[in-house]
């Protein structure tokens, strides 16, 4: 006979696979029932809603990533007529095209600092963060959601 007790299966196992309800029946002698609730689907739904969190967060970090490269690239003079400057220029376009007229460029020999730039990136790193608060006032989603184990038999 084997002693290990954390081998055997005991009463808290059929709860972490499955939420069980028991319902009252309406006469005492009669033995009560269990309603099946299934917990994988609510944590299913946090896991969708956790990647949407890192979404959001991959699309602001890539339009900030950009905005800043090109803050960089026109702060250092970079040749505007490489490939990748003008890729990077092509790419951020459309992002910092609203911003361009808040503030004027100060110009120093052959660098340019854009004021309007460092606002783009705020406005987008905000954006982001009031997107991620939206939705965690809609689906509250912890991490420690998905770092605790589920012991299964």
């Amino acid at each position: 006979m084997i002693n290990d007790f954390a081998e055997r299966p005991t009463h808290f196992t059929q709860y972490e696979r499955r939420g069980v309800r028991a319902s009252v029946p309406a006469d005492p002698y009669q033995p009560m029932q269990e309603e099946i609730i299934d917990v994988r689907q609510p944590s299913q739904e946090r896991k969708s809603v956790w990647r949407s969190y890192n979404v959001i967060w991959f699309f602001a970090g890539l339009i900030d990533a950009l905005l800043a490269f090109r803050f960089i690239f026109e702060l250092s003079g970079a040749n505007p007529n490489n490939a990748f400057v003008q890729l990077i220029y092509a790419l951020s376009y459309p992002f910092a095209a609203p911003f361009q007229s808040i503030f004027g460029v100060t110009n120093i020999a052959h660098a340019s600092f854009d004021w309007s730039l460092l606002v783009a990136m705020i406005v987008y790193f905000l954006i982001g963060y009031a997107l991620v608060q939206i939705l965690r006032i809609i689906h509250p989603v912890t991490a420690d959601d998905f770092h605790r184990r589920i012991r299964t038999v």
